[in-house]
Formats: C-alpha cells, structure tokens, sequence
C-alpha cells in the first residue's frame, strides 16, 4: 500500500473517500475477553443491552458512559472479546468524520494493527509522550499513555507472556500502511454503524423517525382518501333523495335533469302557492351560500320541510335570511331545522 497524500488537516478539509477507517490508540480503547457462555445464544440486537450488565465490574467509569463493540465471533480459546471506548469520544470522531461526501467509517483499534504477540509503542505528537500497546492472541491487547522516560520501567505494565516477545519500535504510518485484518473489532456498532456513505450518512442516526414519519404521512393519506370516499358516498346519496324528492311532487321531471333546476323551472311555471314548491323555494335562498356537502337529507311532511344537517354545521346562522320570506325557521332537534309557515 503506497500514501498517495498525508498531513495534517481539519476534518472538513479531508479528501472526500469511499471508505475511512480511523486508527485509534490503544491507550483510548479498553480489551475485555470473557467466556460468557449465554452471549451466544442471544440476538446480536440484544447484546447492546446486556453488555454493560456483564462487563460493568471491570470499568472504572459508568457502563452508561462506554460504548461496547463486541467481536463477530469468539475465538478459538472460546472467549469473545469486547472493545470498549468512551461514548462522548466515539459520538465526537463519528460527528466529524461521517457525513456528505464521506463513505462507510470504520474505526478500529491501533493493537489490532500488530501481528500477534507483539510489543508496540508510538509516538504522540507534540508530547514527550508515547503509547505502548501489546497485541497477544485472539484479540487480546491493552495500551498504555506514558512519559517516555518510563518507556524502559515495566513496572505495572498488564501481564503479558514473555514467550515469543517481539519489541518494535513504530509508529501510526507503519500501521496506516497495512491493511486492517478482518478479524479486527470494528467500533462503528450498533447507534454508530456506518455503513451508508454519501449524502444519505448524515440521516443514518435518524432512519426509525423517518420511517416513523414516512409511516405517519401515509396512514394519513390513506385516512384522506377515505374521508373524500366517504364525502362521495354521501354526495351521492343527497343527489338520489333529492331526485326521489323531485319525482314524488314533480312526476314530469326528466331523468338528468338538476333536482334544483327542476324545482326552480316549476316555481316559473306552476302555482306560486304550492307549499312544497314554496319551502323549497326558500330553503334554496337559505342555503345559496352553503357548502353543498352540509346538508344531510330533506324529509317534506304535513307542510313542514326537514332539513338534516352534518354534525357540526350552524344553522341558526341562517334565521337572519328568513326575514321577509313569511316563514320560521326553527331547531326541532340538534341537526334538524324546519322550515314552516308563522313568523319568524
């Protein structure tokens, strides 16, 4: 692997990338291996939830404070391995590094760069400080941040086995240029998964409300749609009493033909002082600036016309009109008003 380009730059000024991969020290990234024999047998949805609970008594900070990231499989001594990494720190590197224009993120720790049973240390830039790292078997490591006057002081070092010792001296160029195992634990787990790139990255974290919203707008839809179904239905419901209306007093009237304009046409032509055709008359006038959809039905006995409107519908607003007409307009009962003869 050759470096087409390096140094040092603010996240916003990196390269665009189909893939990055963050090499983290491994003084930030705590090892833990353990057999837990019933991790296994739990979805890996679940682990996210029963990590802290087994591994809480081996952290020196809260559970609720880390961020664990177990390995795929367990190794072949039958242990799995945990990392686990700072949750402020890990939400900060994802925040910087994932976006628009960036592909999948990968973050992973420096100990799992180095072959197995190896002793590392690596300079940090600006300090007189180093990190030593040791890479043991099936993911087992640790790392230590120390002066590098203590470099040659092991005292309180974590056991390692002296067998096969291999001291190396280098740093995170060495490590950038060789390709990450796939047996490295990958950090960008569960709320920190990135596997989607580009544009859509930024939206990764908020993909449960969007589905959550995208689910809303279409129950609403569907609930739209049937509301206008229902607004039709009963449309045409009041366009067949009305015609049966019109072809119970006007027998002559054609089929096709507007019940309102039937009834107007025969207020021209027939006796001004048929009271069903006077009622109708009036209520036409009543209801000139209605919506059409507020009445319900009509229902015309002993000279009184029934009007039943929609729930919710004011008619009294309409008493005002009747002033001149020689009728009254009455409430009968809540939705139905009648239109008969008296004063108003």
């Amino acid at each position: 692997m050759s470096v087409v380009r390096q140094g040092v730059a603010h996240p916003e000024e990196l390269p665009r990338s189909d893939r990055t991969v963050l090499v983290l020290p491994a003084s930030d990234v705590l090892l833990l291996q353990g057999a837990w024999p019933h991790l296994g047998k739990l979805s890996v949805s679940r682990w996210k939830e029963v990590l802290p609970h087994l591994i809480e008594e081996s952290l020196a900070t809260p559970a609720e404070w880390c961020h664990f990231a177990p390995s795929s499989a367990k190794g072949v001594d039958g242990q799995w391995t945990v990392a686990v990494v700072d949750r402020a720190w890990m939400r900060h590197l994802h925040r910087q590094f994932f976006g628009p224009g960036r592909g999948a993120l990968h973050m992973v720790s420096s100990a799992h760069l180095q072959p197995e049973n190896t002793l590392m240390h690596a300079d940090v830039s600006g300090t007189d400080e180093v990190v030593v790292s040791w890479r043991g078997s099936n993911l087992a490591g640790w790392g230590i941040r120390m002066r590098r006057e203590d470099l040659s002081v092991q005292a309180g070092w974590p056991g390692m086995p002296s067998a096969g010792l291999v001291a190396q001296a280098g740093g995170l160029e060495s490590w950038v240029r060789t390709s990450v195992p796939e047996q490295a634990i990958d950090l960008c787990q569960y709320e920190f998964f990135s596997r989607a790139g580009g544009g859509w990255g930024q939206w990764y974290a908020w993909r449960h409300v969007m589905a959550l919203a995208g689910l809303a707008l279409v129950v609403q839809l569907a609930g739209l749609n049937l509301y206008w179904l229902k607004l039709h239905f009963q449309e045409r419901h009041l366009q067949q009493a009305m015609q049966q209306l019109a072809r119970t007093h006007l027998p002559s009237v054609p089929d096709g033909v507007s019940p309102l304009m039937a009834l107007r046409r025969a207020m021209d032509t027939h006796d001004q002082q048929d009271p069903f055709l006077m009622r109708l008359a009036a209520l036409s006038r009543l209801l000139d600036k209605v919506p059409g959809d507020a009445v319900q039905s009509l229902d015309y006995q002993g000279d009184v016309l029934k009007v039943h409107f929609k729930p919710g519908f004011r008619a009294e607003g309409l008493k005002p009109q009747v002033v001149g007409l020689g009728l009254r307009w009455k409430a009968a009962e809540p939705g139905v008003w009648v239109l008969e003869a008296g004063r108003p």
